[in-house]
C-alpha cells in the first residue's frame, strides 16, 4: 500500500497562484481537504494566505516569490488580531521591523519568539528590535522554523524550511488550520523560550 495517494478532485482553484492540486492522505483527518501548490508565476503571499484559510492543510513551495514575514502578515490580515508564537534559526532586520510594527499596532496581541543562540551575534540590530516588543523571548540550540497563530476564530500551525529573513530560494511549508496543531507549536516554543534567558 502506498504511503501517499494523489488524486485530482476537480475543484478549480481561483487566482493566478501557479500549479495547485488537491492531495489525499489516506487515514489522515482532513486529508480530503489538503491543497498542494507551487507558487510560480504571480503566486504571492496574499494568494497563499487566502487559500490556506480555505483548506484544513496546505503544502506549498514558495520558489523565492515571498518571505515568511510577508506570509505571516497576510495571514494576520485575514485572521484579525492574534497571538503569535514563532521560532527560527535567525532573523534579519526587515522581518524584525515587520514583527515590531504588527505588535505595536495590536495585530499581534502577544508575541513569543525563540531563536538560535547565535542570533544576537549574527544580527544584533534585529535581535535588539525584537527584544523591545516580544512578550516572551528566548534562545536555544534551535534549527526549527515554526509559527502558531491563535485567536477566537482561527488556530493555525505552520512548519517551514524558511527562516525570518529574505527567502530567495525554494522553501517548503506546511500550514494546518487545526487547534491542536497550533497549540502544540505554541506550547513547545513557549516552553523553550521560558527555559532560556534573553541575550541582552
Amino acid at each position: 500500500m502506498a504511503l501517499l495517494s494523489f488524486e485530482e478532485v476537480g475543484k478549480k482553484v481561483q487566482g493566478n497562484v501557479g500549479t495547485a492540486n488537491h492531495m489525499h492522505f489516506p487515514g489522515m483527518a482532513g486529508g480530503s481537504n489538503t491543497l498542494t501548490m507551487t507558487a510560480i508565476g504571480s503566486g504571492k503571499a496574499q494568494e497563499v494566505a487566502r487559500l490556506a484559510l480555505e483548506h484544513e492543510q496546505m503544502w506549498y513551495l514558495s520558489e523565492g516569490k515571498f518571505s515568511m514575514h510577508q506570509l505571516l502578515e497576510e495571514l494576520l490580515r485575514l485572521t484579525g488580531p492574534a497571538e503569535v508564537a514563532l521560532c527560527s534559526w535567525g532573523i534579519t532586520e526587515d522581518p524584525a521591523r515587520v514583527l515590531a510594527r504588527l505588535k505595536k499596532t495590536g495585530t499581534i496581541t502577544q508575541l513569543t519568539c525563540l531563536f538560535n543562540t547565535r542570533v544576537a551575534s549574527n544580527n544584533a540590530g534585529a535581535y535588539q528590535l525584537i527584544s523591545q516588543v516580544a512578550d516572551n523571548l528566548g534562545v536555544a540550540e534551535c534549527h526549527a522554523k515554526a509559527i502558531s497563530i491563535i485567536n477566537q476564530t482561527y488556530s493555525i500551525g505552520l512548519i517551514s524550511t524558511a527562516n525570518f529573513s529574505h527567502n530567495p530560494r525554494i522553501e517548503c511549508t506546511v500550514i494546518q488550520r487545526n487547534q491542536a496543531a497550533a497549540k502544540w507549536i505554541k506550547d513547545w516554543i513557549s516552553q523553550y523560550a521560558n527555559k532560556s534567558p534573553r541575550h541582552e
